[in-house]
C-alpha cells in the first residue's frame, strides 16, 4: 500500500484549501464576519476554534438547509464519517475508517452516539426523525477521557433544544416524491417563572421507492411517529433539573438486494435499477410481509446545580428500551429460474432456502456523576458513570427445502429451528480532564479514565427438525442453555498541547488512548451451534491516537481554517467476516494490528455579506498491519488490506447565497459531496471465487474483483431554495437530494454461494443445485419536496 507521511500529505493537500460546512456570515459593526460556533465536546462551552480537537459541528441551520433527518444523512455531510443506512442492519458508523460492521449483540459500537449526553447502545438510528435538533458535533479520533464508554474511534454527540424563556412554536407540513407527507409542530410555553415545557411531534409518511419484483409492498416504505417532551425546572439561580422523555416508532419495509452478478441463468440488474425481489418468499410462492418495525422509548433527568461560581456538579439519568421486529429472508438469492424439485409432488418453484424472523429487545440504564471545577489556572473536571443493559434476541427460522427429507409440517411454516442470545451488561467508569493554563498562550490538557466492563451470554437453540440434517449438534445447545461470562478493563488517558500563536490562531498536538470492551459473537444461523466455540469471548480493542493540527480566523474572521494530521494504531480490532463455508454464520475475529492515518483540512470563508462558501476535504489511509487468521490459523484477510468504510479522498463543498427582498429573503444552498470508492466487506476476491466455485460444483460463470467488493466513487448534490416573509413567521422551501439521481453500493450481503443448498441439492439428485450471486443494496434516489412552515 502506497504511504504519505504528514510532511507529504500538508502539501498535497495546501493548494486545494478544503474547508468546513459553514457557520453563518453577519455584519457586525460594519465588518463583516463569520459567526463563533460553541461546542461543548470537552463538557465546557467552548468556541470551536479553540478547542484542541479535529471535531465538526452541524447546526440546526445546516440539517435543514441540507434536508437531513436520519443520522445515516450526517455521514455524507462530515468528511471522515461513514454511515451505513441498511435497514436491515441498522446504522453502522465509522470514523476515520474505524468502525463495528458486525451482526449479533455482543459487540459494542467503536463510534457511540450520545443524546444530550446518554449514551446509547441500541436504536440510536432512531432519534426522531432529528427533529428540533441544536447541534450534532462529530468528534474525530479517541474520546475515552471526555465521554461515558467505548470511543475509541471518535463519537457523535446529538444535542437537542432545551425550553425557553419566551412563548414560541412552529408548524411545518411537506409533501414531496413518492407520495412523501409529513407533519411536524415544535410548542415552547414559559409556565412560570421557574418551570417552561417544550414539546415536539412528527410524523413521516412515504410509499416505498423500490418495486417489489414478489409482488407485495414496494420497498423502502417509511412510517414515522416521533415526539420529544422536555420539562425544565428552574428551583433557584443556582439548581436546575431538566426532564425529558421521547418516542420513535419507525414501521418501515426493507430493501430488495440486487444481483449485480449471478451464476449462469440468473437474471441481473444494474446499481440503477429501482427494483428489486423481496428478501422474504416462502416456498409456496406467497411473501411475508417485508416490514421492519423499530421503537425507542427514553427517559432522562439532568440536573445542574452551580454550587458556587468555581464548582458545577452534573447529574444524568437515563432509561431506554429499544424493540425491534423483522424478518430477513434470501428470496433475493433464488429467483424464479431455480426449480430443485424432483417431481411434482414437491412444487419447489420460488423456493426461499431460509427465512428468518428476528426479535430484540434492549434495556439501558444509565448514571453519570460530572464536577465542574475552575481553580486558579485550571480549568477541570470529575467524573463517574454506571452503564447496565440487558440485550435479547431471538431468531425463527423456516428451512422449506427441509421438508424434503422429513415432511410434515408443511412447507412455508416457522418453527424448524428456533435460536435465541441475550446479552446481559454492566459497565463502570471513572474519568478525569484538566486544563492547566501554563501561560496566557500555552494550555496543557490531561485526561484518565479507568473503565470496567463485565459481560454474561445465555445462549438456547432448539434445533427441531434441523436434527436430521445437523445431526452433529451438541445436547447442550439443542436441549438446554449455555452460560459464559467475562470482564475486561482499562486505563486510558491523554495529553494536549495547545499553544497560541497569535490571537487568532491556535496550534496543537497531544496523543490520545481508546478503547472498547470485549464480548462475545452472537451471530445465528442453521449451523451456529455446530461450529462450536462461537460463544468464546473476544479481547478488549485498544487504541493509540497522535494528532497535531492549527486552527485559525483569517480576514479579519472571515474565515476559519482548521486542519489536522493524525496517526491512529489499533490493537485487537474487533471485526467479522462471512464464513464461506458454514450459511448464515459469521467468524469473529481480532486483527493483531489495523492503523488509520490521513488529514482533514476546513475552511469556510464569509465571501460577501449574501455569499458564504464552505470546502471540507479529507485524506485517508487504512490497512490491516499484519495477516489476520481464522480459529483454523488459515489467514482471512491479508496484510495491507484496506479497513471497511474507509474512502481515500472525500470531499464536501457548500455554497449559501442570501438576496434580502421589500417583502422577506430568498436563500439557495447548495451541498456537493464526492467520495472514492470504499470497501464493504473483509473477504476477498479469492476466498469469494473458492466458496462460489466449491458450492455449485463448477464454474458459476462469473468471477469477483476488487470492485465487486467496493462501494464505486459517487457524488451527491443537495439543494434547498426557501423563501422567508420579513417577518419570519411564514417561510416556504423546495428542495432535492442526490439530485443527479446517482447510485451506488451502499451494503452487501455476501453470501455469495449457498453451501446449503447444494448440499439439499445433492441430497435429493441433483448436485447442481446450489447458485452464486454478488448481491447489494443500494442508497436512496433523487428524492424532492415541498414544505411550508409557520412560526409563531
Amino acid at each position: 500500500m502506497r504511504h504519505l507521511y504528514p510532511g507529504t500529505l500538508y502539501l498535497a493537500l495546501a493548494a486545494t484549501l478544503p474547508a468546513s460546512l459553514l457557520p453563518t456570515a453577519y455584519a457586525a459593526e460594519d465588518q463583516l464576519s463569520l459567526e463563533e460556533i460553541v461546542v461543548t465536546a470537552q463538557k465546557r462551552e467552548q468556541s470551536l476554534q479553540d478547542v484542541p480537537i479535529a471535531i465538526q459541528a452541524l447546526g440546526a441551520d445546516i440539517l435543514e438547509q441540507n434536508s437531513v433527518t436520519s443520522i445515516s444523512d450526517i455521514g455524507n455531510l462530515t468528511p471522515g464519517l461513514s454511515i451505513c443506512n441498511s435497514i436491515q442492519d441498522g446504522a453502522e458508523i465509522a470514523i476515520r475508517g474505524i468502525g463495528t460492521a458486525v451482526l449479533g449483540l455482543g459487540f459494542d459500537q467503536s463510534v457511540p452516539l450520545y443524546l444530550d449526553g446518554v449514551y446509547l447502545g441500541r436504536g440510536f438510528d432512531l432519534i426522531g426523525d432529528l427533529m428540533d435538533i441544536q447541534q450534532i458535533e462529530v468528534l474525530k479520533g479517541p474520546q475515552g477521557t471526555l465521554f461515558g464508554r467505548n470511543a475509541a474511534a471518535g463519537a457523535v454527540n446529538v444535542t437537542t433544544q432545551s425550553p425557553q424563556e419566551d412563548f414560541a412554536g412552529s408548524i411545518r407540513a411537506g409533501i414531496g416524491e413518492k407520495n412523501l407527507r409529513k407533519l411536524q409542530g415544535t410548542l415552547n410555553i414559559p409556565i412560570n417563572e421557574q418551570l417552561a415545557l417544550r414539546a415536539n411531534a412528527a410524523v413521516r409518511q412515504r410509499d416505498g421507492w423500490q418495486k417489489n419484483l414478489d409482488g407485495g409492498d414496494p420497498l423502502y416504505e417509511q412510517d414515522h411517529q416521533s415526539g420529544r417532551v422536555k420539562l425544565l425546572w428552574s428551583i433557584n439561580d443556582d439548581t436546575s433539573v431538566e426532564f425529558t422523555t421521547d418516542y420513535s416508532k419507525f414501521d418501515d419495509t426493507q430493501g430488495g438486494y440486487l444481483l449485480t452478478q449471478a451464476s449462469s441463468g440468473i437474471p441481473t440488474q444494474d446499481l440503477d435499477d429501482k427494483s428489486a425481489p423481496s428478501t422474504t418468499r416462502l416456498s409456496d410462492g406467497s411473501v411475508v410481509d417485508p416490514a421492519v418495525e423499530r421503537t425507542a422509548n427514553g427517559y432522562a433527568a439532568k440536573v445542574l446545580w452551580d454550587i458556587n461560581e468555581d464548582l458545577t456538579l452534573t447529574a444524568i439519568s437515563s432509561y431506554r428500551t429499544f424493540e425491534l421486529d423483522m424478518f430477513v429472508g434470501t428470496g433475493a438469492l433464488t429467483p424464479d429460474v431455480l426449480d430443485l424439485s424432483p417431481g411434482p409432488v414437491f412444487p419447489f418453484d420460488n423456493l426461499s432456502v431460509l427465512v428468518d424472523q428476528i426479535e430484540m429487545e434492549t434495556d439501558e440504564y444509565s448514571q453519570e456523576f460530572r464536577l465542574n471545577g475552575v481553580t486558579n489556572n485550571w480549568d477541570w473536571f470529575v467524573g463517574i458513570n454506571f452503564f447496565k443493559s440487558e440485550a435479547e434476541q431471538i431468531e425463527t427460522f423456516a428451512l422449506p427445502g427441509i421438508a424434503v427429507l422429513t415432511g410434515p409440517p408443511l412447507l412455508g411454516t416457522y418453527g424448524d429451528d428456533r435460536q435465541g442470545s441475550k446479552i446481559d451488561t454492566e459497565s463502570f467508569g471513572i474519568f478525569g480532564d484538566v486544563i492547566w493554563h501554563i501561560t496566557d498562550r500555552l494550555n496543557a490538557s490531561f485526561g484518565l479514565r479507568y473503565s470496567y466492563d463485565e459481560k454474561e451470554v445465555t445462549y438456547f437453540r432448539v434445533p427441531q427438525r434441523l436434527n436430521l440434517l445437523f445431526a452433529t449438534v451438541p445436547d447442550d445447545f439443542a436441549n438446554g442453555i449455555t452460560q459464559d461470562k467475562a470482564d475486561w478493563d482499562d486505563v486510558s488517558g491523554r495529553i494536549v498541547l495547545d499553544y497560541q500563536l497569535t490571537e487568532e490562531t491556535m496550534v496543537f498536538a497531544g496523543i490520545t488512548m481508546g478503547y472498547k470492551s470485549g464480548g462475545f459473537g452472537t451471530t445465528t444461523g442453521p449451523t451456529t451451534a455446530a461450529a462450536g466455540g462461537a460463544f468464546d469471548p473476544f479481547d478488549k480493542e485498544t487504541t493509540t491516537s497522535f494528532e497535531t493540527g492549527l486552527k485559525a480566523k483569517l480576514l479579519d474572521n472571515r474565515m476559519h481554517l482548521n486542519a489536522s494530521v493524525f496517526y491512529t494504531h489499533f490493537e485487537d480490532y474487533q471485526l467479522q467476516i462471512a464464513d464461506l463455508t458454514q450459511p448464515a454464520t459469521a467468524l469473529d475475529l481480532s486483527a493483531p494490528e489495523a492503523t488509520s492515518h490521513g488529514v482533514d483540512i476546513e475552511i469556510s470563508f464569509a465571501m460577501t455579506e449574501r455569499i458564504t462558501l464552505g470546502l471540507i476535504s479529507g485524506y485517508l489511509e487504512t490497512e490491516y498491519a499484519k495477516d489476520v487468521e481464522d480459529n483454523n490459523g488459515v489467514v482471512a484477510i491479508p496484510e495491507g488490506q484496506d479497513l471497511l468504510r474507509a474512502p481515500r479522498w472525500t470531499t464536501t463543498a457548500t455554497f449559501d447565497y442570501t438576496l434580502p427582498i421589500d417583502i422577506g429573503q430568498i436563500r439557495f444552498n447548495a451541498t456537493y459531496t464526492y467520495r472514492t470508492s470504499q470497501r464493504l466487506t473483509n473477504s476477498t476476491t479469492e476466498s469469494l471465487t473458492s466458496a462460489t466455485i466449491t458450492a455449485t460444483g463448477g464454474d458459476p460463470g462469473f468471477s469477483f474483483s476488487e470492485n465487486d467488493l467496493e462501494s464505486g466513487s459517487y457524488g451527491l448534490l443537495n439543494a434547498r431554495l426557501s423563501f422567508m416573509t420579513a417577518d419570519e413567521r411564514w417561510e416556504i422551501a423546495a428542495w432535492g437530494t442526490n439530485l443527479t439521481d446517482k447510485a451506488y453500493r451502499d451494503d452487501d450481503s455476501l453470501a455469495v454461494s449457498n453451501a446449503l443448498l447444494g448440499a439439499i441439492g445433492g441430497f435429493i439428485g441433483t448436485p447442481n443445485s446450489a447458485f452464486a450471486v454478488a448481491p447489494y443494496t443500494r442508497n436512496e434516489p433523487r428524492m424532492w419536496g415541498i414544505d411550508v412552515t409557520y412560526n409563531f
